[in-house]
């Protein structure tokens, strides 16, 4: 009797003690889940915001090749500008008097802009 009584406390505290082993085992595995998740997240937010980093770059890129181009289409049209300017300098029209002499002033105030550069584009002809 007693024997068995001794063997059945043997066992229950052998069952406690394997209980308690595999309670503290689960706790190792939930904590160990915890840091791989906590892990993860971390990886999770540096290539998110890295990601982040890389759209503005490409935003902030493609805003400079915009203003790029429209300093480059500035640049052009200023030289064309200067060029014109420059050609007014050295080929001037002929004075409007001159103009005078072939046409009245009604007849030049009723010209489209493209008939009056004609007629100032054979003027300079007659050089």
């Amino acid at each position: 009797q007693k024997e068995v009584e001794i063997e059945a406390k043997y066992l229950a505290s052998r069952e406690k003690e394997i209980e308690r082993v595999r309670a503290e085992e689960a706790q190792k595995m939930v904590k160990k889940f915890e840091a791989e998740r906590t892990e993860a997240e971390k990886i999770i937010r540096e290539t998110t915001a890295k990601a982040e980093r890389i759209k503005q770059k490409r935003i902030t890129a493609k805003r400079l090749k915009k203003e790029r181009a429209k300093c480059e289409r500035a640049l052009a049209d200023k030289d064309e500008e200067m060029e014109r300017q420059r050609l007014q300098i050295t080929q001037p029209y002929k004075p409007i008097s001159t103009l005078l002499t072939r046409y009245s002033p009604d007849e030049l105030l009723t010209m489209s802009e493209v008939e009056l550069d004609q007629i100032i584009g054979q003027n300079d002809d007659d050089k």
